[in-house]
């Protein structure tokens, strides 16, 4: 499943409240200094080829978005 967003700064926000309510309670049972040193985020928001931004769900998240289920049309295909 995917978060769905009319706008990129709507799931960038969206994105951050996630990854800190993730961070908060993976914090609790990870001891890992070293990757909460590098790990800035739960995903990073992808723009679709309608426009809409998407990020897959997080399971600690806020599960108030419009979500949807991964479709093999979302993104441009590589040449």
């Amino acid at each position: 499943m995917y978060n769905v967003f009319d706008t990129e700064s709507e799931a960038n926000t969206a994105q951050e409240i996630d990854f800190q309510l993730w961070k908060t309670n993976a914090m609790l049972t990870c001891n890992c200094p070293k990757y909460w040193e590098t790990t800035t985020a739960w995903a990073t928001p992808q723009q679709r080829t309608d426009g809409k931004w998407v990020y897959p769900l997080c399971p600690e998240g806020d599960q108030t978005h419009s979500q949807e289920e991964l479709q093999d049309d979302w993104f441009p295909t590589e040449p």
